[in-house]
């Protein structure tokens, strides 16, 4: 893992730290990556 992330890192960042160590199919990384978009979102949304 590229451990690249730190406690002010955003989702998005967490997410594609562990995508470059994932096994996960294609299919699956573009799912995870519209779910993260949308959290995010909705957080930046909320003020967060």
């Amino acid at each position: 893992m590229n451990n690249t992330i730190t406690e002010k890192s955003t989702l998005e960042e967490a997410y594609l730290d562990q995508k470059l160590d994932s096994v996960w199919s294609q299919n699956s990384k573009n799912v995870y990556r519209r779910n993260i978009k949308k959290i995010s979102e909705h957080m930046k949304g909320l003020g967060l």
